[in-house]
């Protein structure tokens, strides 16, 4: 029970007057203090600008980035300073992490192995897009047609894909040449055919020197050297061959319009083709005397003169057909 006055019957009487024992170790100051202390709230902090984020910014390109040694990296872009150097090969690298990444290749290292294929890989990157092979995880999606992929390299490739294709029922051919009236819908058939007119050949064939405008011309060519022949007949009945899109598109259509090509091949008899220069109708690299001896005949015609090789040391040999 309480008093009138609020105060305790159960309190001891010396604490129950202004005056007793423990007034001796107060101050009236403290007297007057409730018995728990609240603690203040927080003041509010002034506003100091240098206490925000610091921004590094690119002086050539605008760029801001959060640390100095990442705008230190950056820079390295427009100066093309490639400060790290590979002892094997000696290709220099503008990132340290760049070179780690390439000596893998050197020592065959592949530390990031997929949890559910014997694969592995060298880059963490790398093996994060195999697992989505995986999973069939798809979080690169197409906002024309809704699509989704894997990769986001893919995505920009099937939106460009996507882009020049719709210029076909468009007719759009935003990319106009310098030189003459014509215009494309892509920019790298544009700077195919501007070779046309600068005669530039960039690509060359390291099996005879021959220079060609693009490079599928050139892989082309480097299969008659090869020997491949990656092109068939799709003919059942034939199924030949070809090194070159060219030959199988016209073998095809020899196919398609037989009388066609009997005319052509008419017309080709009858224009006399030039002659190979006398010096190019043997090479000497390839002349072997002996392989050009009378052939053997067991049974020689009547009033034929029965040939005899001659025996002794310097004479030629006739050659054997191969076993």
């Amino acid at each position: 029970m309480c008093d009138h006055d609020g105060i305790s019957k159960n309190v001891p009487p010396w604490y129950r007057g202004a005056t007793g024992p423990l007034d001796q170790y107060t101050t009236p100051e403290l007297r007057h203090l409730p018995d728990i202390v609240q603690p203040e709230p927080p003041k509010p902090r002034k506003h100091n600008p240098n206490s925000e984020l610091r921004l590094f910014k690119c002086l050539t390109c605008g760029k801001d980035f959060k640390q100095k040694s990442t705008l230190l990296q950056h820079e390295r872009i427009h100066t093309d300073s490639r400060p790290y150097g590979c002892p094997e090969c000696g290709k220099r690298f503008r990132q340290q992490s760049h070179l780690t990444q390439h000596l893998r290749i050197h020592a065959n290292e592949k530390p990031y192995a997929c949890v559910y294929c014997p694969r592995s890989f060298r880059q963490r990157a790398i093996l994060n897009q195999h697992l989505r092979i995986h999973s069939g995880e798809k979080p690169y999606t197409c906002g024309e047609c809704g699509k989704h992929f894997r990769q986001k390299a893919i995505l920009n490739q099937h939106q460009s894909h996507l882009t020049q294709h719709l210029r076909i029922h468009t007719n759009e051919k935003p990319y106009g040449c310098v030189y003459c009236p014509r215009f494309f819908r892509q920019r790298t058939i544009l700077n195919q055919h501007l070779r046309i007119h600068t005669g530039e050949k960039p690509y060359k064939c390291t099996q005879c020197g021959k220079d060609f405008r693009q490079k599928a011309i050139l892989d082309q060519h480097t299969r008659t050297h090869q020997g491949d022949r990656p092109f068939c007949c799709p003919m059942p009945n034939c199924r030949r061959r070809f090194a070159t899109e060219p030959e199988v598109k016209k073998h095809i259509d020899n196919h398609m319009n037989p009388h066609a090509a009997k005319a052509r091949r008419a017309d080709a008899a009858k224009t006399p083709r030039p002659l190979p220069p006398a010096a190019a109708v043997v090479k000497p690299e390839l002349y072997f005397p002996q392989c050009y001896a009378p052939p053997f005949q067991q049974f020689p015609a009547a009033g034929a003169t029965e040939f005899k090789p001659a025996v002794g040391p310097g004479a030629p040999v006739a050659c054997l057909p191969a076993q």
